[in-house]
């Protein structure tokens, strides 16, 4: 059995290795697996994969942390098909991935978001400007 590892921008690039589909689906993971079919966005575009990766990036981890829920969305990645990995993201501001000691906070969280809106998955930013609106208030 294999113990899990603090959250490294290594260990993240590893599992994007040899993936040629993203997949996010609606709501959390929970033991590995989506706890929805919807599937809100599929990116199968090399360069768009490649994009994705580079603004999954983590922050150093400085602390194990969980969230308490599951997430909003499961990032899955997937080799010919074939799920290799999947990836909770909770938040719009942190990812959470089994085989790590704990979730990590995301580098480039609003250029992320900002990415999901222009290929069509909307709700995380607009999530993120109406919670900073009633922030404000």
């Amino acid at each position: 059995m294999n113990r899990p590892i603090k959250a490294t921008n290594d260990s993240l690039n590893e599992l994007f290795k040899d993936i040629d589909v993203v997949q996010i689906k609606s709501d959390g993971v929970y033991e590995d697996k989506a706890l929805s079919d919807d599937v809100v966005l599929r990116i199968e575009d090399p360069s768009v994969i490649q994009t994705f990766k580079e603004l999954i990036a983590i922050e150093k981890q400085q602390r194990d942390y969980q969230c308490m829920c599951l997430g909003d969305y499961a990032i899955e990645l997937l080799k010919e098909g074939e799920l290799k990995s999947i990836i909770g993201f909770h938040h719009g501001i942190s990812i959470r991935y089994s085989g790590w000691t704990g979730d990590a906070e995301l580098k480039y969280a609003d250029e992320l978001l900002t990415f999901f809106f222009a290929l069509g998955l909307k709700e995380p930013l607009e999530k993120k400007k109406r919670d900073n609106d009633g922030a404000r208030k």
